[in-house]
């Protein structure tokens, strides 16, 4: 949804600012940083929650909010760019880690599936926002409604676990 919220809000700044023909530009700068963030994550030895990845990449994209011209947004977007790939790469590590093999095709479908519907609901959501109170806006939208999705998913993972180890005590205490 963040992707896809993004690139519709990038789309509506440059339009509306009669700047349409340097989107790729921006795209240069926020694709390539994603490229640059990857390679660098793809490097590293130590896993990063995708969640918290993804909490950044929100967050980082709120400043968008603040680009005053096509080279302020391109490099505006390159933060959140950054992100990109990583918290792509780490939601389908977390994945293959957390499902046993013979599972995982079908939890692949799973993800490919979320992926989808996120990108389907991306677009029409900021496109509301861009429509009611413009694409400088959307940035805003976007990155927070991301990040509260973060903080339920990081919630509801808290919930989990403790769940999980009052049962594993009532377990260890009743045998």
């Amino acid at each position: 949804m963040l992707l896809t919220g993004t690139e519709v809000s990038i789309v509506a700044e440059l339009d509306a600012s009669m700047q349409s023909n340097q989107l790729g530009l921006v795209f240069f700068f926020w694709c390539g940083a994603s490229l640059i963030g990857g390679l660098i994550y793809g490097s590293m030895k130590r896993v990063v929650s995708p969640l918290l990845l993804l909490l950044f990449m929100a967050i980082l994209t709120i400043p968008m909010y603040f680009a005053w011209d096509t080279w302020s947004l391109a490099l505006l977007s390159a933060l959140p760019g950054f992100l990109c790939a990583p918290t792509l790469s780490a939601a389908s590590e977390w994945l293959t880690d957390l499902v046993a093999e013979k599972r995982r095709g079908e939890a692949m479908g799973w993800y490919g599936s979320a992926m989808t519907a996120g990108t389907a609901l991306g677009s029409p959501v900021t496109g509301l926002f861009v429509d009611n109170v413009g694409p400088d806006y959307a940035f805003v939208a976007i990155g927070v409604m991301a990040a509260v999705v973060v903080l339920v998913a990081l919630a509801a993972q808290q919930i989990r676990r403790r769940v999980r180890r009052a049962q594993k005590r009532r377990w260890e205490t009743t045998v």
